[in-house]
């Protein structure tokens, strides 16, 4: 997956580079607002990416991530906290019922743990798993002031 930012600064054969997307169009080259440095329409994120192609900082630059890494994040992000919840809620109010404890207070706090393991999962998923992103193209040499 490829997209366009501008490089902030560089070292040690790293640049970090500000992404900057439009909330309607995710910084599509041909989006005029794309790289809006200004602009309230904007939302920029920074990255650290490899910097194989020597970029300078206030370069606009194409940075390319591995699309399998990029979509298993947004499964993490988006579904598996809904999976988790329910299937905690589902188990939780099972064993409640089982015992006679009532349904609604069970259910409520096995969807809370439901969530606890997300953020569990969360946690190991970042400290195994880094996005590598990596500069391909220089579209435009330094820019100037960021």
């Amino acid at each position: 997956m490829r997209q366009r930012g501008v490089v902030v600064s560089r070292q040690n054969g790293l640049a970090r580079v500000r992404l900057v997307r439009c909330a309607g169009c995710k910084g599509e080259a041909d989006c005029p607002f794309a790289l809006d440095l200004k602009g309230e329409k904007a939302q920029p994120i920074e990255i650290d990416a490899a910097n194989p192609i020597g970029a300078e900082a206030g370069s606009i630059v194409q940075v390319e991530g591995d699309t399998n890494a990029i979509l298993t994040g947004a499964l993490i992000v988006y579904f598996l906290p809904l999976v988790l919840m329910l299937a905690g809620m589902v188990i939780a109010r099972s064993l409640a019922a089982a015992r006679g404890w009532g349904e609604v207070a069970p259910a409520l706090i096995g969807g809370g743990l439901g969530l606890l393991l997300w953020f569990r999962v969360i946690k190991i998923h970042n400290m195994r798993f880094r996005e590598d992103y990596r500069i391909v193209a220089i579209e435009q040499e330094c820019v100037g002031e960021l």
